[in-house]
């Protein structure tokens, strides 16, 4: 269902990528046409019990729909599943309900998941749609293949469509000039806009090519009227913008570019500020809407512009007391800061501190506090930036609707995060993700690991931490200490967990006064993994199962915690804090091939430094400087004419 043009808007998000299929043989009904083609499988579902599918051709930016309430079959010609089943599926049900970016509430939209195939049809000589589609029309070739989103540059074009004859004349602020700088800032050189909040965010492993490098370019089209002004086909304005930018640009120039963003007054039917294909991001190919008759949502920050590119990298919305979008301290929510770094470390952007990646029942102690776990701020580092808690001793720990891992950062109000609420500035934030995902990502990184926000706590401050959103103690005691470094940007954290209360756990004064006098400087991280690689030619590796359903805290709750242990013996006094270990070596001259694992091209973390390195190469297109407000206000638009 759609709401009217008054009504809230609401983003939808287009799922793409994960399948590539054969063109097959197929016999003709009487009356009608052969038609095969190759592409990527995509549908809309409108939340009314309907949806279309299409395939989207890659090779020419087409969208080939399959008919109105046409479904591909349940497997292909080989027997091979299409529909999610349990241990495996060949694509997940990525259809999901995104981001309201007016109120509190999420609602109806247009919601999208897609596989990649290729199919043979019977096209109806009247409407040229294909009429039906059966298991001998399908062969899969191979899974999908999502890579981290590290070392890529993106050759943007950005079609602006001004087309009054349709309904969908260009908003006076949507113009070549004024797109190139809130996109890049006032030189149009990366280093303002939404670009260098993207390239900050991402510690330089994503960078849109700044138009004054040629890679990039806007152009305004005026298409025919090819797609319905009365209701809210996106691919097909897609497919009549992309047809008209290929015309006015030429073939040589229009297949240079490697993603789409388009900009538009859509129909009213659309309920929606912002679209993107989810996936595309790595490899190219990836579509993004932009909405002009929203324009105050749409383009009056950075929000809603990168929220959709990274929907390109297939990363979900974040959640906050179990509440989609609801997430401030993240763009992926409703929050004016970076992802947080549940999203980071899934992007591979984010690596944790040495020794503080599975603190687990057997790493902490009962009644003894771990630590100190010296967090850097996020926007110096992604390397060795956090810390993760695996709460096993919870008897629904493995419970795939109730298990959580946690996530600790530090944040601050610096470079990607200079917009962020100052709630969540100079503190310690803390996530909670689904963890039997988050332990597998290589099987489920395309489901959605439902990141949560759960609290955020001051320095100098013991706080026992639960599940709001869940309704479960965690029975743990975080204490954060005071900050330090040339910006204050270091803090040490202490995690303690109790078996029975919190009175298990010491007071912060003394856990404070048993630390080291002198924080040492953090150890040097460890390098995130490699990434998996793709699977080899004709391989069918399992791809995620369909995500289990949602939790509908408070009831019903997740198991009662095992009965509690008898209370150990109060531990002896801690050992004095041990010398302080000698400086790290400096490490070596950056020599990265292009083909570094993810994390890699972020600047090893030193013990005080006044601002983060440059990425390179080229040191001018990473200023890593905190980017102008200015930068990111649009200049003032009316509604699209009509």
């Amino acid at each position: 269902m759609h709401k009217s043009a008054g009504s809230r808007r609401v983003s939808a998000l287009l799922a793409a990528s994960v399948l590539i299929i054969q063109v097959l043989g197929l016999l003709a009904q009487p009356g009608q046409d052969k038609k095969s083609f190759e592409g990527e499988l995509t549908y809309v579902d409108y939340h009314d019990g309907t949806g279309d599918w299409a395939l989207l051709d890659k090779a020419v930016r087409k969208f080939e729909p399959l008919g109105k309430g046409k479904k591909p079959p349940k497997k292909d010609k080989n027997n091979k599943d299409l529909q999610p089943g349990p241990g495996e599926a060949l694509w997940p049900p990525l259809a999901r309900p995104v981001h309201d970016h007016s109120d509190a509430q999420s609602a109806h939209c247009d919601c999208q998941w897609s596989a990649s195939l290729a199919e043979g049809c019977t096209v109806d000589p009247t409407t040229g749609q294909c009429s039906f589609i059966d298991s001998a029309d399908v062969t899969v070739l191979k899974p999908a293949y999502i890579p981290p989103a590290t070392n890529v540059r993106q050759s943007l074009l950005v079609v602006i469509v001004d087309a009054p004859a349709c309904g969908a004349a260009a908003a006076s602020g949507a113009t070549v000039s004024n797109l190139q700088s809130l996109y890049f800032g006032p030189n149009l050189d990366g280093k303002g806009g939404w670009a260098v909040r993207l390239e900050n965010c991402s510690y330089g492993e994503v960078v849109w090519e700044p138009p004054t490098s040629g890679l990039t370019q806007f152009v305004t089209v005026t298409p025919s009227c090819s797609w319905p002004t009365a209701t809210c086909d996106a691919y097909a304005m897609s497919n009549a913008a992309n047809a008209a930018a290929r015309a006015k640009l030429g073939d040589l120039v229009f297949y240079d570019f490697t993603h789409f963003h388009l900009v538009m007054a859509v129909p009213s039917a659309c309920s929606w500020a912002g679209l993107a294909t989810l996936g595309g991001g790595v490899g190219g190919g990836g579509q993004v809407w932009l909405n002009t008759n929203t324009w105050t949502q749409t383009f009056g920050t950075f929000q809603v512009p990168l929220q959709e590119s990274i929907h390109n990298f297939v990363l979900y919305h974040g959640f906050a007391s179990g509440i989609e979008y609801q997430d401030k301290t993240t763009f992926m929510g409703t929050g004016q800061a970076c992802p947080s770094v549940t999203e980071k470390r899934w992007l591979g952007w984010a690596s944790p501190i040495t020794g503080a990646d599975s603190l687990d029942e057997f790493a902490l102690t009962p009644s003894a506090a771990s630590g100190p776990f010296n967090l850097p701020a996020s926007w110096t580092t992604g390397l060795g930036n956090h810390v993760r808690v695996k709460p096993t001793w919870a008897s629904w720990y493995n419970n795939t609707n109730y298990g959580m891992n946690l996530y600790f950062e530090f944040r601050q109000a610096m470079l990607g995060d200079a917009s962020m609420d100052v709630t969540y500035a100079n503190k310690v934030v803390v996530h909670e993700i689904l963890s039997y995902m988050d332990n597998d990502q290589v099987t489920y990184r395309s489901s959605d690991p439902r990141s949560n926000y759960i609290t955020n706590v001051a320095p100098n401050t013991r706080t026992v931490l639960s599940s709001p959103s869940l309704g479960v103690p965690y029975s743990l005691v975080l204490y954060v200490g005071a900050q330090f470094g040339s910006q204050s940007e270091f803090v040490p954290m202490y995690i303690c967990r109790f078996i029975t209360a919190d009175t298990e756990c010491d007071t912060l004064a003394n856990v404070l006064a048993n630390a080291p006098k002198s924080s040492p400087p953090p150890p040097r991280p460890l390098t995130p993994p490699s990434p998996p690689s793709p699977p080899p030619p004709g391989a069918s590796p399992p791809l995620p199962p369909t995500k289990p359903p949602s939790p509908s805290p408070p009831s019903p709750r997740p198991p009662s915690p095992r009965p509690p242990s008898p209370s150990p013996p109060k531990p002896p006094a801690p050992k004095p804090p041990s010398p302080r270990p000698p400086n790290p070596s400096p490490p070596p001259k950056n020599q990265k091939s292009p083909s570094a694992k993810p994390g890699e091209r972020a600047p090893p973390l030193p013990p005080v430094r006044t601002r983060p390195r440059r990425r390179s190469p080229p040191p001018s297109r990473h200023p890593r400087t905190r980017s102008s407000d200015a930068a990111d206000v649009p200049a003032p638009a009316s509604s699209a004419r009509r």
